[in-house]
């Protein structure tokens, strides 16, 4: 059975990665709008295959106090987020981002070849779609552990 996690970094300008198996399949930086067409893209790519196991694993934003923090694009594409996986009937799973961003270290992704560079996603910077392969790899680890073993031993032999 194939595991298809689908990483999401929610904002104004956000983040979608694509992992296939432990393989980058499809990534995106880019306007919030564009990046929930592509996960509708995918969830529908994969939707009616009995032999994939699909989940999306989003970053959980928590809203603080300060006026600074507040950042309307993120609260609602996590609830569209929600809504997506919920129609397609795929699990969600909500993430803090000091958990991933602890799991998901750049020479580790970097030697995995999850390490998505600003040419991939002709961008400034690469920021957002990192953020969301580190979600996907989180997800791993938690719900997918031999295939986040075989991800990390791969990383350190080569």
């Amino acid at each position: 059975m194939s595991v298809v996690i689908i990483g999401v970094d929610p904002g104004k300008s956000a983040g979608v990665a694509e992992i296939v198996d432990g393989r980058m399949v499809r990534i995106f930086q880019g306007p919030g709008g564009q990046a929930m067409d592509l996960i509708e893209l995918i969830l529908k790519d994969h939707s009616g295959h009995a032999d994939r196991r699909v989940s999306i694993a989003c970053e959980r934003f928590i809203q603080g106090n300060q006026a600074h923090s507040h950042q309307p694009e993120a609260q609602q594409m996590v609830g569209l987020v929600l809504r997506a996986g919920h129609h397609h009937g795929v699990s969600v799973d909500l993430q803090a981002p000091s958990d991933a961003l602890a799991i998901g270290q750049g020479p580790l992704l970097q030697r995995a070849g999850l390490w998505p560079l600003a040419s991939d996603v002709r961008q400034a910077d690469a920021d957002d779609v990192r953020m969301a392969v580190r979600h996907a790899v989180l997800y791993m680890a938690r719900h997918h552990a031999s295939l986040f073993q075989r991800l990390v031993r791969s990383a350190l032999i080569d």
